[in-house]
Parts: C-alpha cells; structure tokens; sequence
C-alpha cells in the first residue's frame, strides 16, 4: 500500500517538501535506473520508503539508508530535514556511526530506545549492532529492547553484565571517536581490563587507546597517571606524548610503565627526540615504508596546496630536516605520511609551526598537534590562524 503522503513531486537530488514533511533523495543517477527515497521529518518518526520504477518498497525493520544525511548540511534541503530532529539528539548521533539513521527512527519511534540513547548511549550502540548484525526481527528487538540495561547484555550473550553495564554508563561519548565503540568492546569484555577500567570515575578514550597501544600498561603507574588527569585535553597531550615516544622506539613499553610524573614522561620523550633527529640519516623500516628495491615509498599528494605562509611537507627528507630544525619528534611521522593516516604542514607566519593532520581515506578529517620549536605551544594568534584555514579546507571538501 503506498504511502502518498510521502511521494515526491520534484526531480533535483535533494528535495524537502514543506507540505509533505518529507525530504526526497533522487538516486538514479548513482545507480543508473530510476530509484528515489523518501524520507519523513521526525513528526513522521523518519519512516522511510525506496521508489523503484515507480513501485513504493517498505523497508525491512533493519534495513537503513546509505547516505550519511547528517554529515551534508551543506544542502539547504537536508538541513531543513535536520532541523525537525530535536537538538538534544541530534547532537551526540555522531557517535553511532553507520547506524545513526537507525537510531535515530528507534528514537523517534520508541520510548525505550529514547531512555537508552540518553541514560546509556554505549549499551544502545552494542545492541543496535547485535540487531543489525543477528537481521533480528521488529518484535524480537522490541521485547529485548524492553528488559533491564543488564539483562539486555545478557541476551546479547555477555557476562559480568551489572558490572559490566556500570562501566558502559561511564563512558563520555563526547569524548570519542566514532570507530571508538567497535574498538571498546574487546577491551571491556576482558576481565583484567574490565576490573582496572571499574575504578575509574570517568572513561575517555585516552585511557582504552593506551590500553591498546601498550597492552602491558594495565596495572601500570603510567595508565593511572593519566587517569588523574580531570582535563581532557591534558590527557590527549599526554597520550600524544606517549605515542610519539613509541613511534620513535618501539622498545620503550617497558621504561614507559614504570612513570609517575609527567615531567619523567617529558625527559623521556626529549631524549628519544634527540637521538632520532641524530641518527635520523639511516633508513629504519620501523619509521619508512620501503619499495621492493628498499627505496622510501614517496609521500602521496599533500590533501591541501597550502597558502603563502602554510606549505606542506612533501617529501620525508623535507620532513626529517623539519623534526631536525624543529627540535621535534615530527620526523618520526614518515611512515604514518607514506601510509596516508596523515600529512604534516610547516607554518612560517605569524610563527614557525609544525601542523599535523589526521587523515582519513585521502581527506583531512582534524588537526591532530601544532607544535613549535621543542614542542612549545602556538599562540593563540597563530592557532586562530590555522583553524580558520584548515576551516576553509573542510569546506572545500564538502562541497
């Protein structure tokens, strides 16, 4: 049975109808036969059809749409449709990643999944994934969705589920990264993690990608250093500290452990710093991606040209002379360069800086450290400077 209400009435591939409340996405030209999705605004609790040849599909419970709406607000007929979802939901969707439009039609659905999506948007995530990824049916996801928050991890097959949903409800959401959840679930069902993660008042993601990146770390002096810290960007300092230490030695786990002070972390970091720049003229494997014929594989093209006083560094001896002037681990970030997870900048006015870009399948996606002379932080002149530029760079990218 169709649903007219929802039929579009005009040919442009984002169109929001006022009357209908409805946004249609013509998607013909990506599949090469006549195919539109339409869309209700959140007063239609988002219910969704596909128009194939002029047939209307209903989807199945599960099935969701794949184009990531909330990331293309630069269509003024998907911000209308934005805007119909309340603000205090809208904001913190980011997190679900490849599920948001199916948490978002949970939401507006169903009271349950809106308590979960603010008391507990972790345990909400684990659950939608089981849904998606066990094709479990309206009625069945329904009745689960209903049971208390640990019985529903019960159900999904976890143990230690009181505890175990405690420390879900701990974690700041606003503080991670979207692929943050996939990586969380290894690490919490693991009972020496699990029990070391349960003292903590507050979990961020500093405290699970060390755990990950230096796994001996979980009863260690190091990991409850950082844990002290009550500012989040004074634990992503220290984390980028610590990352930077083991690009440049791998061997450091063990000396990295036994820390108790930031200014210790900070002596270690210097003297590896030194003693990469060098030594920086022999070629090490752990630092360059070599060619068959142990050549450095050449730095892709930088994601931006730069400006007159920003340029990026495109080549790995420009970088290592860079860490060298610097007095700086940058030169330790050929290999994450080669591989495309970053692309560093150096910034000339109004102060010499050394920017770094994460990157994201050949787009940049944040400025992950700017660093002056012996890791001395820019000023807030200079930092204005670059995030109005790198501002300007999204923008380039989504239009």
């Amino acid at each position: 049975m169709q649903n007219t209400s929802l039929i579009p009435s005009e040919d442009k591939e984002f169109t929001w109808c006022h009357h209908h409340h409805s946004l249609t996405i013509d998607c013909s030209h990506y599949l090469n036969y006549p195919c539109k999705i339409v869309v209700g605004g959140w007063q239609k609790k988002l219910d969704w059809v596909s128009i194939i040849d002029h047939e209307v599909e209903q989807p199945e419970f599960h099935n969701t749409i794949a184009f990531d709406l909330s990331s293309m607000a630069h269509s003024e007929d998907i911000q209308f449709w934005l805007d119909t979802i309340p603000a205090q939901i809208r904001d913190n969707i980011d997190f679900f990643g490849a599920h948001k439009f199916f948490v978002l039609k949970l939401v507006a659905h169903w009271p349950e999944a809106q308590d979960l999506y603010f008391s507990n948007p972790v345990l909400l995530w684990y659950w939608v994934d089981f849904c998606v990824n066990h094709k479990l049916d309206e009625s069945t996801a329904r009745k689960m969705l209903a049971m208390k928050q640990h019985q529903i991890l019960t159900a999904m097959g976890m143990s230690n589920t009181k505890s175990l949903n405690r420390l879900l409800k701990k974690i700041q959401i606003a503080s991670v990264q979207r692929y943050f959840a996939s990586k969380l679930l290894s690490i919490i069902t693991t009972p020496d993690y699990l029990m070391k993660l349960r003292h903590l008042s507050v979990i961020r993601q500093e405290h699970i990608d060390l755990m990950i990146a230096m796994p001996g770390l979980i009863h260690s002096r190091l990991l409850e250093l950082v844990a002290s810290y009550d500012c989040r960007w004074a634990q992503t300092r220290m984390m980028n500290i610590i990352h930077d230490c083991l690009r440049m030695n791998l061997a450091l786990d063990r000396e990295l452990a036994h820390i108790s002070s930031e200014a210790q972390l900070n002596r270690i970091h210097d003297r590896e710093v030194a003693g990469h720049n060098r030594c920086g003229e022999v070629i090490n494997q752990a630092f360059i991606l070599l060619d068959e014929n142990d050549n450095p594989l050449p730095f892709p093209p930088p994601p931006h040209p730069g400006t007159d006083w920003i340029k990026p560094i495109v080549t790995f001896q420009a970088l290592r002379e860079e860490g060298k002037k610097m007095e700086h681990c940058v030169g330790a970030y050929i290999r994450n360069v080669q591989s495309g997870s970053h692309y560093i900048y150096h910034m000339e006015k109004p102060e010499c800086l050394t920017i770094s870009i994460a990157m994201s399948q050949g787009r940049p996606v944040t400025i992950e450290q700017v660093a002056g002379l012996r890791n001395k932080q820019p000023s807030s002149a200079a930092r204005g400077v670059i995030d109005s530029w790198f501002g300007r760079v999204l923008n380039e990218y989504k239009s």
